[in-house]
C-alpha cells in the first residue's frame, strides 16, 4: 500500500487516527509519503508517529509500530533536530523488529559452525 498527502493541513486528531490506522499488522504499508503539511508541528508528528504528544513515550501506538514500511518520505515539512530524533527512533524500532523477526525465522547463519 502506498499512503501519500501533499499539501494537506490536517487537525492533531486526525493525525493521530491516521498513525493508529497505519499502525496494525493489517496494513502493508510499503511507501509512507506526507509532503508540505503540518507537521512542523512537534505534537502532529509526534500523534502520528507515537499516538502521544509526550516526548519519550514508549507506549507505541502509531505509525512507529508498523514493520512492513519501506519508504519514508517527508520531504518539505521544515522539520528540524526535534524530528530527526522522532525519525532516529522510528528507524531504531523498524531496525529492531526486523533484526528480530530474522531471528524467528532462523534467516542467520549459524555462527557456531
Amino acid at each position: 500500500m502506498v499512503f501519500k498527502l501533499i499539501h494537506w493541513s490536517l487537525s492533531p486528531k486526525c493525525w493521530k487516527a491516521i498513525g493508529k490506522a497505519l499502525a496494525t499488522e493489517a496494513v502493508t504499508l510499503q511507501t509512507f509519503e506526507v509532503k508540505a503539511s503540518n507537521l512542523a508541528d512537534l505534537g502532529n508528528m509526534l500523534l502520528l508517529f507515537t499516538g502521544s504528544k509526550t516526548k519519550g513515550n514508549k507506549n507505541f501506538e502509531g505509525l512507529i509500530k508498523n514493520k512492513s514500511l519501506e519508504v519514508l518520505d517527508l520531504s518539505d515539512n521544515d522539520l528540524n533536530d526535534e524530528h530527526g530524533e522522532l525519525i532516529i527512533e522510528f528507524l531504531r524500532v523498524q531496525a529492531e523488529s526486523r533484526d528480530l523477526k530474522i531471528w524467528e525465522l532462523g534467516l542467520r547463519q549459524n555462527q557456531a559452525q
